[in-house]
């Protein structure tokens, strides 16, 4: 019988350690975009003006296609 209880601990407990990890994941995600766009822009700065456009051109369709799960 107290196993029962038990079990439906435990499955309420995964339930709120997942949406915890989930608000965290999504929190380091948001604070985490500015600063690789910072990362990117200043490394793009040192290049000379010809490479400028293919490689931001790159760079933002590597960042389309991880948004839309198709780079594998």
């Amino acid at each position: 019988m107290f196993q029962f209880f038990d079990s439906i601990a435990n499955l309420i407990g995964f339930v709120i350690n997942f949406v915890i990890s989930a608000i965290q994941m999504l929190l380091m995600l948001i604070t985490q975009i500015p600063v690789a766009l910072v990362f990117v822009a200043s490394s793009v700065a040192y290049l000379p003006a010809y490479l400028k456009t293919f490689a931001l051109l790159f760079v933002g369709t590597c960042v389309v296609f991880n948004l839309i799960n198709k780079g594998e």
